[in-house]
């Protein structure tokens, strides 16, 4: 029964990953350190907090086309 549930567990998994599109981000640490700071320190979910950032200029550039 646990062999059952970890087949379904595993094909869960591949489906939500395809559903999905990863981008990683590097940052220097010597040369970006007030990024890296920014990142570990203030932005706790880096994620959607990207998100955010691309949805904002999306949203201002949707307004200048607009304007």
């Amino acid at each position: 029964m646990d062999d059952d549930k970890a087949k379904k567990a595993a094909a869960y998994r591949k489906k939500y990953e395809q559903k999905r599109l990863v981008k990683h981000v590097s940052f220097n640490l010597e040369k970006e350190k007030e990024l890296v700071e920014f990142v570990q320190n203030e932005a706790e979910d880096f994620s959607n907090w990207v998100k955010e950032v691309i949805k904002e200029k999306i949203h201002k550039k949707w307004l200048q086309y607009f304007s």
